[in-house]
């Protein structure tokens, strides 16, 4: 028998190894060799210490593992890990050459990417269990899964988690909702609602910003979700900007308004409509960034649009109107104008039922076959800024007054009025189906649950006033404001 010591260069401490003579021994040395290869330095995380998987690039040019230097930015810091140096942005970019060059490493040094596969497996299985429980939440499998969990948090805190900084504060918070989750499930009878409380407290896993999109020169007034990915933002530098969350840059700007981009609206087939305080709605092919067609008639700022299915789309305006287009004829097929001021939001809110708030205090319910205005709700004591739909026949709208509030709309009745914003509230989105975020003048947005009409989170970051939100895929939702940035906030809630 040959002995092959730890004695080649960059082994360390490895215990000796003991092995055959002929082709054994060569392929044993061989492995031996491959193994003594120093680590690139450029495929190691300078937070970890290990080897990267997804590489991301700060601003300044130095490359992280995502989920660590994401972790590094949800904890506050806005410094560089490597310099100290503040970072004047924090949007990361995706190094794929890098990763590329340490896939194809690892495939030759299977060892190295082993614990990181095992981590990322215990990550995705405690996720994956309690994602059952709250979904389920049937009493015929609490007792069982409890058992689960409390292995699953006790791994979580003192597991191999523990040795990769990106996932420490993740683990930590996991193990505590985890844990929380256990008391629940053994204190008696549990029930899908003492499940879905406790999982929709803030400190269960707080909401954070995850990014910051920066490229507009002047304020942020609209954004638009377009699935995939995507994301557009109009604003006062007069173009729309389009985004690739996954990189976190912008990948196109589309420029002919005259004046600021207001609105926004995603249409089928690759299109946008953004609307102007040039008076003008234009539509844009997404997929060549051109402009295909300019919709002229109102005679002031064009504020708010809101797709109609059936190649219709609506169109409200600071000269009081609200107008509906034909997309495929490009004409003007329907005007309402019964608002006494300027209207400043529009939303869907059923078959052939669109809303539209105003700067007279009003929201109006309009029937677009009957071409008529069937219902005005009147509550808010200064101009309604927004409008979205909640389930169940509601109604969320938000006021320059500062409060929310929510409408049963077949009934024409307020049924709740959610407070705490400290000036005029811009813009409210639907968040899932049980939740409602709102932006506000006061710099920071809101997030609501509108069963128990309670404020649950308040999202900080932006230093100048909200301007516009929009809900994304997951649990994501992005903000624009007068700070010139587009925010990226991960949610603590559960569907």
């Amino acid at each position: 028998m040959v002995m092959i010591a730890s004695e080649i260069s960059g082994m360390g401490s490895s215990p000796s190894v003991e092995v055959g003579t002929g082709e054994a021994t060569f392929c044993m040395v061989a492995e031996l060799a491959l193994a003594s290869v120093p680590i690139p330095r450029s495929f190691v995380c300078p937070i970890t210490q290990e080897v990267m998987t997804d590489p991301v690039r700060t601003i300044d040019g130095h490359v992280y593992e995502r989920q660590a230097i994401e972790a590094w930015f949800r904890g506050g810091k806005r410094t560089s890990p490597m310099t100290g140096s503040v970072l004047p942005a924090i949007t990361l970019m995706a190094d794929g050459p890098l990763r590329r060059a340490i896939e194809e490493y690892t495939q030759m040094r299977p060892e190295l990417a082993k614990p990181l596969v095992d981590r990322e497996n215990m990550r995705v299985a405690a996720e994956a269990l309690q994602s059952e429980v709250l979904a389920k939440g049937s009493a015929s499998i609490m007792d069982s899964l409890a058992d689960q969990l409390a292995s699953v948090a006790d791994a979580l805190r003192n597991g191999a988690t523990q040795s990769e900084g990106a996932l420490r504060s993740i683990a930590r918070d996991s193990a505590k909702s985890l844990n929380k989750l256990i008391e629940v499930l053994r204190s008696g009878p549990a029930c899908t609602s003492q499940i879905e409380a406790l999982s929709s407290k803030p400190d269960s896993l707080p909401s954070c910003c995850v990014n910051t999109l920066e490229g507009h020169s002047l304020e942020v007034l609209s954004l638009a979700a377009l699935g995939h990915g995507k994301l557009a933002s109009g604003s006062v530098d007069l173009s729309v900007k389009l985004w690739d969350l996954e990189v976190g840059r912008c990948v196109t700007t589309l420029e002919g308004h005259q004046n600021f981009v207001t609105s926004l609206a995603a249409l089928p087939c690759g299109k946008l409509a953004s609307g102007s305080a040039d008076t003008s709605v234009k539509l844009w092919d997404l997929n060549d960034g051109a402009c295909v067609a300019t919709l002229d008639g109102h005679t002031d700022w064009v504020t708010s649009l809101a797709a109609l299915g059936a190649g219709k789309l609506a169109s409200s305006s600071s000269d009081k109107s609200v107008k509906l287009w034909d997309l495929d004829t490009l004409t003007c097929v329907g005007t309402f104008a019964e608002h006494g001021f300027g209207v400043w939001s529009l939303v869907v809110v059923g078959t052939h039922r669109l809303a539209s708030g105003s700067d007279d205090k009003s929201i109006k319910v309009w029937d677009l076959e009957a071409g008529k205005c069937i219902s005005t709700l009147q509550e808010h004591t200064k101009g309604v800024t927004s409008l979205t739909k909640l389930g169940r026949g509601e109604l969320a709208s938000g006021s320059e007054d500062k409060s929310v509030k929510i409408w049963d709309v077949d009934k024409c009745q307020c049924i709740a009025t959610l407070e705490g914003h400290t000036e005029s509230v811009t813009c409210v989105i639907a968040v899932g189906t049980n939740w409602v975020a709102s932006g506000s003048e006061d710099f920071s947005v809101k997030l609501w649950d509108i069963h128990e009409f309670a404020c649950i989170s308040t999202l900080e970051g932006h230093t100048k006033p909200v301007w516009t939100l929009v809900s994304l895929d997951a649990g994501w939702l992005a903000s624009g404001s007068e700070d010139l940035t587009v925010r990226l906030w991960a949610l603590a809630y559960q569907e």
